[in-house]
């Protein structure tokens, strides 16, 4: 924060619940936020990128970016059903992007942490490959064994040994 008054940056933080924040973005009554986007598996960029959801309330273009040229490149990938074709347009869609500067990219990381009691059974490839941690609401199940096992190392104040290998989805 004194890096910013130092350059004659006021940074004032307002810390809302979701309701409250879901109502300024729907009404774009925001300065900066923070939010996070995901994307499936077969991308589509109208929602976030097309003119005529910039000002459309509740949509998710909340930067309301505009920008002719992406607008047509968005019409014209509705018209293709070629997945490396489509990625071509979205190619030539992200620098246009990039140069306007809607957002301002966070680092993440390409792996998830899980923490959690080790009372589980797990498929091999832990996770779906497509989605994140939430699949194991839908993957995972109690596993008597393991729960005995949690349970006899807790009484002896032990730990339980490791299980499973690294999943890495790009190796498979």
């Amino acid at each position: 924060m004194e890096d910013l008054k130092s350059a004659g940056i006021e940074l004032v933080i307002n810390k809302k619940d979701w309701a409250a924040w879901a109502r300024d973005m729907e009404e774009f009554n925001f300065q900066m936020t923070w939010a996070a986007w995901s994307m499936g598996v077969f991308k589509d960029p109208e929602g976030m990128w097309s003119s005529k959801e910039a000002q459309r309330k509740g949509g998710s273009n909340i930067t309301g970016f505009m920008d002719p040229v992406v607008d047509e490149l968005i019409e014209t990938q509705k018209k293709i059903f070629t997945v490396n074709e489509r990625n071509e347009i979205y190619r030539k869609i992200d620098p246009i992007i990039y140069q306007a500067y809607p957002y301002v990219l966070l680092w993440n990381i390409n792996y998830v942490r899980l923490l959690y009691w080790n009372k589980f059974g797990t498929p091999t490839t832990v996770l779906s490959k497509y989605g994140d941690e939430r699949s194991a609401y839908w993957y995972w199940w109690l596993d008597q064994d393991s729960v005995a096992d949690l349970h006899d190392a807790m009484g002896k104040k032990s730990f339980l040994p490791q299980k499973g290998p690294v999943v890495l989805f790009d190796n498979m």
